[in-house]
């Protein structure tokens, strides 16, 4: 199977009664061979949803399903917002960013932060 972005959207979400903008994007993930092309696809489309989305927007949910655990994309993440300063000025910005890999029945496997610092 081919990797593919499933979902990018911003949607509002409720944050302590506070209506917040959140971007959220589903990942499938099965061909790790060909990852690191896919990575830049995925930065290059959270960028273009970023710049669409709302000022204030400061949160990320990203789902994963398939292959890549929620660890390696982290790894993966963070080496591209450094090399790549659009995506690093934005996660920057982000007060909440997080990763859910789960499997295809719904079971969460792992769960991680994406800001640096306590989760």
């Amino acid at each position: 199977m081919a990797n593919r972005i499933s979902n990018l959207l911003t949607k509002y979400g409720d944050r302590d009664g506070t209506k917040v903008p959140i971007m959220m994007m589903g990942l499938a993930v099965d061909d790790l061979d060909h990852i690191d092309a896919f990575m830049r696809e995925v930065g290059a489309a959270f960028r273009s949803q970023r710049m669409i989305s709302p000022p204030d927007t400061r949160a990320l949910f990203v789902t994963l399903n398939g292959r890549l655990t929620a660890g390696e994309f982290k790894r993966r993440w963070a080496a591209q917002s450094r090399r790549d300063p659009i995506l690093g000025f934005i996660m920057g910005r982000m007060r909440e960013a997080s990763v859910l890999h789960g499997a295809r029945d719904g079971t969460v496997i792992e769960h991680l932060s994406l800001i640096d610092g306590p989760n």
